[in-house]
């Protein structure tokens, strides 16, 4: 048994109990979670789908952005006005002025997100790019801001996310 298995089996055990299969999800949602269920991109990504200030959209899980960002294109469309405050952005893509819109509504899948602002900035890259290798329009990506304060656990064995709140 290697040392992760080892841990778990004793995080189990503390918790009164052995794990099997579902066990993870029903303790889970008995401390609250909500599951919400992603979609496996051929490429790795997770998507999952959002309603964000009275719009539809698809976003990437992200843990390696700390920020839930949304694509500058579609924030126009969906008539996103101007950002209140303008903020360098770093990620992979390098440094990009990344703008911070208020938001009303957050809702990921049908978990109602506690979420205040997003950042809006170009995913082109990324878009064309998921759009090109697996059909998929997504619209941005759900960073650290929601996935921290919401607790956040994903499952990749039954494609899901767990948020509290």
């Amino acid at each position: 048994m290697d040392p992760i298995e080892r841990a778990l089996r004793a995080t189990w055990r503390a918790l009164g109990g052995e794990p099997t299969p579902g066990s993870l999800a029903a303790m889970l949602e008995r401390r609250g979670y909500h599951r919400i269920q992603l979609q496996a991109l051929s490429t790795g990504h997770s998507v999952v789908d959002v309603h964000l200030n009275g719009a539809d959209a698809r976003f990437v899980v992200d843990t390696g952005a700390g920020a839930t960002v949304v694509h500058g294109a579609w924030a126009l469309a969906a008539g996103f006005g101007e950002g209140a405050t303008q903020e360098d952005a770093t990620g992979l893509g390098g440094t990009q002025t990344a703008s911070l819109h208020a938001v009303d509504d957050l809702r990921i899948g049908d978990f109602d997100a506690d979420v205040r602002e997003v950042m809006v900035l170009d995913l082109s890259d990324v878009i064309d790019a998921l759009s090109d290798k697996c059909g998929v329009q997504v619209h941005g990506v759900v960073g650290q801001d929601v996935l921290q304060r919401h607790r956040a656990v994903l499952t990749m064995e039954d494609a899901a996310m767990y948020l509290a709140g």
